[in-house]
């Protein structure tokens, strides 16, 4: 059943997206900050960067 202490547990991401810069992903008690495909979590643990791709150039 529905009670004030399970909402607390799932509303995470409800209030500015649980400070995620891109996704936020709730779990039971927490939640966790996710960034879309080609980019990595930084060490804050909230915002996205672009991965770094380093290119071989033969000459």
């Amino acid at each position: 059943f529905y009670t004030a202490q399970w909402r607390l547990m799932w509303q995470g991401c409800e209030e500015t997206n649980g400070g995620c810069e891109a996704l936020c992903c709730n779990t039971i008690g927490s939640f966790y900050c996710k960034c879309p495909s080609g980019q990595e979590l930084q060490e804050d643990g909230k915002t996205c960067q672009g991965k770094l791709h380093t290119s071989s150039v033969s000459g």
